[in-house]
C-alpha cells in the first residue's frame, strides 16, 4: 500500500538520514507548495515551521480534496486543513496513511 501511495516508511534514524540523502541528491521540485501528512499533530506543526522558514508555502487543498478527506477520516481526533493530522485512525484503519495520500 505504501509503495502504491509513494510512501517511504523508515524505522530507524539510520533509515531517515539515507531518505535525506537519496533526496537531497534529487532536483528540487518545481514550485514552493508543500502538503503535509502525518499521525501526529506535533509533528506536522513542526514540519510546517520549518518548511516555511526555508521559503515554502503550504498548499491550500480543494474543496474536492476537502471533501473527501472529510468522508475519508474520523470526525474526532483530526484535522483535514493542510498540515494534514490523521490522527490515532490510523490505529483503527491502518489504510488511512495511504488513503489520504491519494489526495
Amino acid at each position: 500500500m505504501f509503495k502504491q501511495a509513494g510512501i517511504i516508511s523508515v524505522n530507524s534514524i539510520e533509515e531517515v538520514v539515507d531518505c535525506v540523502l537519496a533526496f537531497y541528491r534529487q532536483p528540487l521540485p518545481k514550485g514552493r507548495r508543500v502538503a503535509i501528512l502525518s499521525g501526529m499533530a506535533g509533528t506536522n506543526v513542526g514540519t510546517a515551521d520549518n518548511c516555511m522558514m526555508m521559503g515554502l508555502e503550504m498548499a491550500e487543498y480543494s474543496e474536492k480534496t476537502n471533501r473527501r478527506l472529510l468522508n475519508l477520516l474520523p470526525a474526532v481526533g483530526t484535522t483535514i486543513a493542510n498540515p494534514t493530522d490523521i490522527g490515532a485512525g490510523v490505529l483503527v484503519n491502518p489504510k488511512l496513511y495511504g488513503e489520504t495520500a491519494k489526495f
